[in-house]
């Protein structure tokens, strides 16, 4: 398929390497480039969706929609309900900016903090969560910390640990969003994800305000004709298990299951009565990516009526898991070297929660080479598709900052116009917590038992104030569940 490549140009945020752009149909064709772009734009043109596979980034595209994204790839992959889809693909590699000030400099395709919230509401996509950093995102403070081999985690080398099992923001906000994600969800058959080839959907009889009813587990069914075999359901997801929700009856057919393009189940709907709520459950999978379809096969029971095969929804895994991988003493010019270095190895990462720059008041005597740490931080996480959210870390106490030039402030500051220089915004504990205290009528050192870092006390209001900024509800005073 033909790619044109269009002159680079000149950017605010720096130089266009290269930008290619393509605008036929797919015809289940991949995209290879010559060197690693850093953007994608996709265009859905057609009247059926598409869909768009970089790496395990998949994205489903309806009609007359497009997806932005900043991703790091060499090649993508497109496929279409049919094979005549028009749209327009557009990848580009940028180099990085040459940064001479902190003005209104933007980068394209910005994201907010709740980036992440948008991940762990989508049951079909795996969400791995880093949080990375200096003392106060290891938890250095906290009833419980340690950062030895009698309690931590090694990152790397002879001597650098984490604490796993200590009381502290990172740690409690990965509790978090593991006991509130990582389960099992039921998704109803209209869910974008759902790639019916012919689907006809209706409404299934479902009243809410019938504790009794035995009807479907939703407002709409979807109805495979099952007459002539190569219509199929779709959706790929990340898990080891899943399950799909039929309703049987006497005018049912037979449809076949598969995982990866490998059979796994045969399904014969046929009952003697209407009964619904059926579920199909596929376990023992690997814990990974995964293709389902459900295939129609032109098949009955003998007894059966007809072959039309009723999905009322599917149970979808949703994967989570989190990492404290916040190291003592560190400063914004060791992560910049070492920021893909502390991931757990062998672990999937999407996400990356930054907080560091407490120690650059000691070890670096200019806040601008904080915001070019923090920017080298971020394009680092980005080369290996990690969504990076930025953050502050809280103010410390006068007699601490007094022994230095760069103050927290400063930190907040420069951390600030990283995020402005990259088009995104940050989470700054440093305002969160000095709004606190001003409103509390507390003083900021009440928080800090050794004027620096945390209690147990200040872990609290940083991770209320954190999980707030990243779109989650936090427990109510008082809770005892």
């Amino acid at each position: 398929m033909p790619i044109v490549t269009v002159q680079p140009r000149k950017q605010a945020t720096g130089e266009i390497v290269s930008e290619f752009v393509d605008s036929v149909g797919p015809s289940a064709t991949t995209w290879t480039y010559p060197t690693p772009q850093n953007h994608i734009y996709v265009r859905n043109e057609g009247t059926a969706d598409i869909t768009v596979t970089v790496g395990l980034h998949v994205k489903v595209i309806k009609p007359g929609k497009s997806w932005s994204d900043t991703l790091t790839f060499t090649s993508l992959k497109i496929n279409a309900a049919t094979r005549s889809q028009p749209f327009v693909l557009r990848t580009i590699q940028y180099e990085r900016p040459t940064i001479a000030s902190f003005g209104d400099t933007q980068a394209p395709a910005g994201y907010s903090s709740t980036v992440l919230l948008v991940s762990l509401n989508n049951p079909f996509e795996y969400t791995g969560v880093a949080f990375i950093g200096d003392s106060i995102t290891a938890g250095y403070g906290g009833t419980g910390y340690t950062n030895t081999s009698a309690g931590g985690d090694m990152i790397f080398g002879n001597y650098w640990y984490v604490n796993t099992n200590g009381y502290c923001w990172s740690n409690e906000t990965g509790k978090y969003l593991v006991t509130k994600y990582n389960r099992d969800f039921i998704v109803p058959v209209t869910h974008e994800r759902i790639i019916f080839t012919n689907p006809q959907f209706s409404n299934s009889g479902y009243t809410s305000g019938n504790p009794t009813n035995t009807r479907a587990i939703g407002r709409k069914i979807a109805t495979l004709p099952n007459i002539g075999a190569g219509d199929k359901v779709s959706c790929t997801y990340y898990g080891d298990h899943f399950g799909v929700y039929f309703s049987y009856g006497p005018d049912r057919g037979i449809v076949e299951i598969y995982v990866d393009g490998n059979l796994v189940q045969t399904v014969d709907t046929y009952a003697s009565a209407a009964t619904y709520k059926q579920l199909i459950s596929i376990t023992g999978l690997p814990m990974a990516q995964h293709e389902v379809e459900i295939r129609e096969t032109n098949r009955k029971n003998a007894s059966a009526s007809q072959n039309a095969v009723i999905v009322e929804g599917f149970v979808i895994q949703k994967v989570v898991k989190a990492w404290n991988r916040g190291t003592a003493g560190v400063d914004s010019r060791w992560l910049a070297h070492q920021a893909l270095n502390v991931l757990p190895a062998g672990e999937l990462i999407t996400h990356a929660i930054v907080q560091v720059g407490t120690n650059d008041r000691i070890k670096i005597s200019s806040t601008q080479e904080t915001t070019l740490n923090v920017l080298e931080i971020v394009e680092k996480l980005r080369s290996a598709n990690i969504k990076p959210i930025l953050m502050s870390s809280i103010p410390a106490g006068t007699t601490n900052e007094e022994q230095y030039s760069i103050h927290m402030e400063d930190i907040d500051n420069a951390i600030a116009a990283a995020a402005k220089i990259l088009g995104i915004d940050y989470i700054s504990n440093y305002h969160g917590f000095l709004d606190y205290c001003d409103l509390k009528g507390v003083t900021i050192e009440s928080y800090l038992p050794d004027k620096l870092h945390p209690g147990d006390a200040g872990y609290t209001v940083m991770l209320n104030h954190i999980l707030y900024r990243l779109g989650q509800a936090r427990k109510r005073d008082g809770a005892t569940w």
